[in-house]
């Protein structure tokens, strides 16, 4: 049934009255919340009144201050909990449970270069031209058009018998390499796996060579793989520290 132009009209007009009600409502909360009246209360250290200037709505809420000045504010007493987590903070490590853990270190989410180690930091990037590079997706025009083209990028291109030591070739030796029932016909056989997959890194944008890395690569029964399908074995943080110790030990990989 089709709607008159009188009802319409009426619609149009109530939505109208109730943007302007809104707007007016959210005018009266900053006036309230910007205005500054005078109140009294009693200093937790001293025990002396005094008056300060604070906000309407912390009054309404009854968020008085409560110290008179900066010293009685210094003065007051620290549980060995908040030294533990001030002197954690200060040291670089985080507090947990009790427990000082030293931080992970931070690693450019571009390059793959060490920022810091031990120090809280919400850098993601070592440089901007980096932040620039992730940020405006210049890695578009290189190979994320679509996600087939970004797959191929990942492909690990390292030789594994470079690597004799970080790779468990038993299972080679007991189930052979994967072939498909075209070729040699072994689907049961070993195959590479992404422990970070494929699927994880194009969503999060993460570069390629990263996903290629051999520190992300693990041996496993083509079965096993199929099951493991697009998840992720290990995090993004996981997998950067994997690179940092695996560059330190047979320096920086070129992709080759």
């Amino acid at each position: 049934m089709a709607i008159s132009e009188k009802k319409l009209a009426a619609n149009r007009r109530n939505i109208k009255l109730g943007w302007e009600k809104s707007r007016e409502t959210w005018r009266r909360i900053g006036e309230r919340n910007a205005r500054l009246v005078e109140c009294t209360a009693i200093c937790e250290h001293c025990s002396q009144p005094f008056h300060k200037m604070i906000k309407q709505i912390d009054l309404d809420k009854n968020r008085l201050p409560r110290f008179c000045s900066r010293s009685c504010a210094n003065s007051r007493i620290r549980t060995d909990e908040t030294k533990a987590k001030v002197s954690a903070t200060l040291t670089g490590k985080k507090f947990v449970n009790g427990q000082r853990i030293a931080l992970p270190p931070i690693i450019c989410k571009c390059c793959g270069k060490l920022i810091s180690i031990g120090h809280s930091s919400h850098r993601r990037f070592c440089s901007a031209e980096c932040r620039h590079r992730f940020n405006q997706h210049v890695v578009n025009d290189e190979f994320r058009g679509t996600y087939r083209q970004y797959r191929q990028a990942c492909i690990f291109k390292f030789a594994l018998q470079n690597y004799p030591d970080e790779f468990d070739f038993s299972l080679v030796k007991q189930y052979g390499w994967y072939s498909p029932k075209n070729k040699k016909n072994n689907p049961s056989g070993v195959t590479r796996d992404h422990m970070y997959s494929v699927k994880s890194g194009f969503d999060n944008k993460v570069l390629p060579e990263i996903i290629a890395h051999p520190a992300n690569c693990q041996l496993m029964l083509y079965v096993d793989n199929v099951s493991k399908n697009k998840k992720s074995s290990i995090t993004l943080e996981e997998l950067q520290q994997r690179i940092m110790k695996w560059e330190s030990k047979y320096g920086k990989y070129e992709g080759k």
